[in-house]
């Protein structure tokens, strides 16, 4: 045993793939001729790591690596490779990926883990459990999943469904907890590797506790803020039990093994201060306790009707809200169309009135009978009717770099070719870097469909203003389901055909109504020769981020 202690696998903050960065690991699977270009100028760009170094696991505290320890491993790959030599774990069930040059995480490969099947147990079996290693001689033979979790839990006590990654005569345990939502009551023990804690009423204040419950997030506030927990807990969620068994228990895993739900997302009896700020797409509206009958705190429904009286397009059944602690934000994802706003007897009369508010303007506007609706917002403006009639683009933003669309067109088809699902990726923009990034969601694939909660809506600090998905090897077209969910103020990309000529199209989306566009309408022509994203990075990022179903 070196320096290292097992690993838990987790999840990490988004990862931005812009001009001259890159997150790459060696994959031996045969890929399309572009991929081995970009490897090697991304290879000429990585910049190296700085010593004293340091390596969150997830599950213990950092481990600072000095340059001696290191040797010549100076990069994300080599410092990645070394810990697998010291840990004497294979090099495919490990994933690496860097905060900033000084500090890294490193964690198994949540792709690989199995919940169900049976297992080979031999006399030299062991079962990893975070730095525990557990042996399994006296299940010798034929296990399931279920028995060796059942095992598991009888020799540590932990209540806890696991998943498992097979390497020879070695299992390594990830937890398969579902990420805790909602509120809590209280008095509440935190299991965790780390050094467990009980919370009770007298850890929080008065004003965050109603019916002795508190929010999830208070919880995970007082736990990731604790001294033995604050170094780590960026990488680090609360899990709830899926059958709680031991009273009032959550557990503490990681992001990455859990899937990563925002804080506030609207679950059960979430509740929403009354004197927070509705942050809309380039717009806000603040609001205070008297809108609520001098009320403190309420409920999803009450806020949304509060949002519905100036934004008839949201309305309780197809909107999710988000509360951010810091800033006292709501954000809402508006997913329906709009019914009710101010709607204007010509084109001309829109205009004029859009020209009264330069960043944000909605409305509606009659032409040749048909009513046609209007959105402006910095990053666009959208014209369309609901019969397809009427339809006019304007991209406001500068056009993305054609390197991004081809790495995606890429990504899409390894994906297509190696796991044969659809895949999910969002497109954003900076606008005080002036720099796009491209995101991968959290996301459940299968053959013909690919499912996300994960769907933030725009801030002025990050404009959201692409969705692509793929149709693996489908036709690109745009379904009924699509329809359903792409309602949202930006521009949605399908590419499908993977099995043959691969092919893309693209439309524009307002409240439900629709214009068809061209991908030069919103990419550049050509590519200008730099790096913007690598797709091998977007492809370890999508089978950090995807479960298979």
């Amino acid at each position: 045993m070196g320096i290292f202690e097992e690993l838990l696998g987790f999840d990490l903050p988004d990862v931005e793939f812009k001009k001259g960065t890159r997150t790459e690991t060696k994959k031996e699977t045969k890929k399309p001729a572009s991929k081995s270009k970009a490897s090697k100028s991304a290879e000429k760009k990585e910049e190296k790591l700085v010593f004293p170094l340091t390596v969150l696991t997830g599950i213990r505290q950092p481990i600072v690596l000095s340059k001696e320890q290191a040797g010549d491993a100076d990069t994300l790959e080599k410092v990645a490779d070394f810990i697998c030599k010291q840990n004497g774990i294979p090099r495919y069930l490990t994933i690496a990926k860097k905060f900033s040059n000084s500090k890294i995480a490193v964690a198994l490969d949540r792709g690989k883990a199995q919940a169900k099947g049976e297992f080979a147990i031999t006399d030299a079996s062991v079962v990893v459990v975070g730095e525990e290693r557990i042996a399994l001689s006296e299940l010798k033979g034929s296990r399931t999943a279920k028995e060796l979790c059942d095992y598991i839990v009888k020799q540590t006590g932990l209540d806890v469904t696991y998943q498992f990654i097979a390497d020879k005569d070695c299992l390594f345990a990830v937890v398969g907890e579902s990420v805790a939502t909602g509120t809590v009551s209280l008095p509440v023990t935190i299991k965790s590797p780390l050094g467990d804690m009980i919370l009770t009423a007298a850890d929080f204040d008065e004003s965050d506790i109603e019916n002795n419950e508190v929010e999830i997030f208070e919880v995970e506030e007082k736990v990731f803020l604790s001294e033995t927990h604050k170094e780590v807990g960026p990488v680090l969620a609360l899990c709830r039990p899926s059958e709680p068994k031991d009273g009032n228990i959550l557990y503490v895993g990681d992001k990455f093994l859990t899937r990563d739900i925002p804080k506030g997302t609207t679950s059960g009896k979430t509740m929403y201060p009354t004197n927070a700020v509705i942050s809309l797409l380039f717009n806000s509206i603040e609001l205070t306790p008297e809108m609520f009958g001098g009320r403190e705190k309420v409920e999803d429904k009450d806020i949304i009707a509060i949002l519905a009286k100036t934004y008839p397009e949201f309305t309780p059944a197809r909107t999710r809200l988000t509360y951010e602690k810091d800033g006292n934000y709501i954000f809402p994802s508006l997913k329906s169309c709009s019914k009710g706003v101010d709607t204007y007897e010509n084109r001309e009369e829109c205009l004029e009135a859009a020209k009264q508010n330069p960043v944000y303007f909605l409305g509606n506007y009659m032409e040749n009978g048909t009513e046609v609706r209007y959105e402006k917002t910095p990053v666009s403006v959208v014209e369309a009717s609901e019969d397809g009639t009427v339809g006019r683009f304007q991209w406001k933003l500068p056009k993305i770099p054609k390197q991004i669309l081809s790495a995606i067109k890429d990504l899409f088809a390894w994906i297509s070719n190696d796991y044969e699902v659809e895949a999910l990726v969002q497109i954003r923009f900076d606008p005080y870097e002036a720099e796009y990034s491209v995101r991968i969601p959290d996301q459940i694939a299968r053959k013909t469909t690919v499912e996300t909660d994960d769907m933030p809506m725009s801030t002025p600090q990050m404009y959201y203003v692409m969705d692509i998905h793929s149709h693996n090897i489908m036709p690109a077209f745009f379904s009924r389901v699509d329809d359903r969910d792409e309602k949202a103020n930006r521009v949605y990309g399908v590419m499908g055909s993977f099995n043959e000529e691969p092919e893309m199209k693209f439309r524009a989306a307002t409240g439900g109504k629709y214009v068809v566009i061209s991908p030069s309408d919103v990419f550049e022509e050509e590519e200008d020769g730099e790096e913007y994203v690598v797709a091998q990075a977007l492809y370890d990022e999508w089978r950090c981020n995807v479960t298979f179903n």
